[in-house]
């Protein structure tokens, strides 16, 4: 939700942004019927969330495939993300759902070529769903470049923090001191 609110922030307001980098991140969904779809999807899972508590939803939530690769980090470190999301309350993640989710907002996918600023895009190289996802966004976007982070899924921050770290450091150094001898790539796929 955060890379899409981001790209909607940078489309909207322009003047205000410099670069974005964005995890595991989308456009929306540009099929109105899915899009529909979708709304109604994230509505039953909001009062799925009101009736059975955040504690409840949260354990279902990281039991998902999605974060599968997170698990293998251990006990202590699942603990630390259910302790964190546990921080939520019910009203407040059904209510993100109804206005923020994927279904409730525009697509952005019609405003990505105008959008004239670096984007570093990065995925996890075992969450292939966003993979592919940060793919398309990269050919959408006039000035992305687009990083798969190795052994890495959903959670590519927290399963790999410092090739994450380094990934957008690498990046950040780059835009805030551009050559102007050599100008950011277009679309650069690379592992870290």
């Amino acid at each position: 939700m955060g890379a899409r609110l981001a790209l909607a922030v940078a489309l909207r307001h322009p003047e205000s942004v410099v670069s974005l980098v964005l995890l595991a991140g989308r456009a929306g969904i540009e099929d109105p019927a899915e899009r529909a779809a979708r709304r109604a999807a994230d509505e039953v899972l909001a009062a799925r969330i009101e009736s059975i508590g955040v504690a409840a939803f949260v354990d279902e939530w990281l039991g998902q495939p999605l974060f599968a690769t997170l698990a293998r980090l251990g006990p202590a470190v699942m603990a630390g993300e259910r302790c964190a999301r546990l921080e939520n309350d019910a009203q407040g993640l059904a209510t993100s759902l109804r206005m923020l989710g994927p279904g409730a907002q525009p697509s952005l996918f019609a405003e990505l070529p105008r959008l004239d600023v670096p984007v570093l895009l990065v995925a996890g190289e075992h969450d292939p769903r966003f993979v592919e996802t940060a793919r398309d966004l990269a050919g959408r976007l006039p000035r992305a470049e687009l990083v798969i982070i190795p052994d890495a899924g959903h959670a590519a921050h927290v399963e790999q923090p410092e090739r994450f770290q380094r990934v957008v450091a690498e990046f950040l150094r780059r835009v805030e001191r551009p050559t102007h001898s050599v100008p950011l790539p277009q679309v650069r796929e690379t592992a870290s």
